[in-house]
């Protein structure tokens, strides 16, 4: 029997220090590494992102632990420096890996990240820019609607100008807040990150009021003028309706013309001055006269109530053309919030009849809902600086 001697383990002629070492992948130790053994392990650096340290940890049969206190310790002796999850070799390390490395060509080097194709760093790009466009724009919604409800709620123009520069302001804060939030997560800073958190959320809270204050007036405001526009269009109905009704009752009269008119006056006139001539001396032809006088002045009183009416019932054609033009000029409106209307009816039939929300509810949800919308643009504007930069970030990494 022939017995080979194994060479040592990670020697200048022995087998690797693990059981793979083509690229970064988790792999197992064959022995315990060193830590010059481990920091030559790390090449040029390492994207934690991509390797976490339980895989390192398996790699160089270390705890966790160990990991993590020993990349601490480096990083204090500049053998390697950190940039969020990227960690470089660098500094007086550098020589030691270099020297680990020659006696020790077998171990692999860290890989660099897998390079994404370029239509999906482009795709990756244009997703970043939309969350960034969308973030700005609702924060420019933000932003009119603080200054509209910061207007409304001084008295005096300074008061006014107070208002409106603490809401641009708070919704600055609350659009940028999240990108520095994650500015100092990224360096490390907890004290930064709980000071910037904490005055976010204070700018939110502002943002979020200003918010409802202004949809709360604007959305009180549309349906009460809608419901003024439905009892003015009630009113127009019900004057139209009775003015047809009267206009009915006026449609047999004839009216009369001016010659008529003016024969009746003359014929009263002629009957007083017969009476007058007659009744000097009290006697039948008086009698007579006055009788005349009297018929020609009914007659005359006749052609003079057919005259009213006429005039009545041209008065009435004419208020009823105005008040149909106005009828035609205006909108129909049958509901002065058919939005509520709409969400109450969706929740009954969803609920099956089982939940009604009353329109005090339905515009807490309204209110509450479209108010807090352009506050949704910091975080989406976070998003968005947060995707660039990662892709620029990598695509730096793929370069080196």
């Amino acid at each position: 029997m022939t017995i080979i001697r194994q060479p040592k383990l990670g020697g200048p002629n022995g087998p690797p220090l693990s059981t793979k070492t083509a690229g970064m992948t988790d792999v197992l130790a064959l022995r315990k590494l060193t830590k010059a053994e481990a920091l030559a392990n790390l090449g040029s650096g390492i994207d934690l992102s991509q390797t976490n340290q339980q895989s390192l940890a398996a790699r160089w049969g270390w705890s966790k632990q160990q990991v993590s206190r020993v990349l601490k310790d480096w990083e204090k002796t500049g053998a390697i420096s950190r940039d969020g999850l990227l960690v470089q070799v660098t500094g007086p390390g550098q020589s030691q890996a270099g020297a680990v490395s020659s006696r020790k060509p077998e171990v692999s080097r860290v890989s660099a990240p897998v390079a994404a194709s370029d239509g999906g760093q482009v795709a990756h790009r244009v997703n970043a820019g939309l969350l960034v466009a969308l973030g700005v724009g609702l924060g420019l919604v933000g932003l009119a609607m603080n200054l509209q409800f910061g207007a409304s709620q001084g008295v005096t123009p300074l008061g006014r100008t107070t208002f409106m520069t603490i809401g641009v302001i708070a919704d600055l804060i609350e659009v940028f807040g999240v990108g520095m939030l994650v500015s100092f997560w990224r360096v490390r800073s907890k004290a930064g990150v709980v000071t910037m958190g904490a005055i976010w959320l204070l700018a939110l809270v502002v943002t979020l009021t200003a918010s409802a204050g202004f949809m709360s007036s604007q959305l009180g405001d549309t349906a009460a003028a809608r419901s003024k526009l439905i009892t003015d269009s009630q009113r127009v109905t019900s004057r139209i309706a009775e003015l047809d009704a009267n206009k009915a009752a006026l449609a047999l009269v004839v009216t009369p013309t001016p010659q008529e008119i003016q024969a009746a006056s003359d014929a009263v006139a002629s009957a007083r001055s017969d009476r007058d001539k007659e009744c000097v001396k009290v006697g039948d032809n008086c009698r007579q006269r006055i009788a005349d006088l009297n018929a020609r002045e009914i007659e005359q009183g006749q052609v003079l109530t057919r005259k009213a009416k006429a005039d009545a019932l041209a008065e009435i054609d004419r208020e009823l053309r105005s008040l149909h033009a106005k009828q035609d000029g205006s909108s129909v409106i049958a509901n002065a919030d058919p939005t509520a209307t709409f969400i109450r009816s969706i929740v009954r039939r969803v609920s099956l009849d089982h939940v009604g929300l009353s329109d005090r509810e339905i515009r807490y949800l309204r209110v509450m809902s479209l108010g807090s919308l352009p506050s949704i643009g910091g975080i989406l504007f976070g998003l968005g600086v947060t995707l660039w930069s990662e892709i620029s970030r990598r695509g730096r990494q793929e370069v080196r």
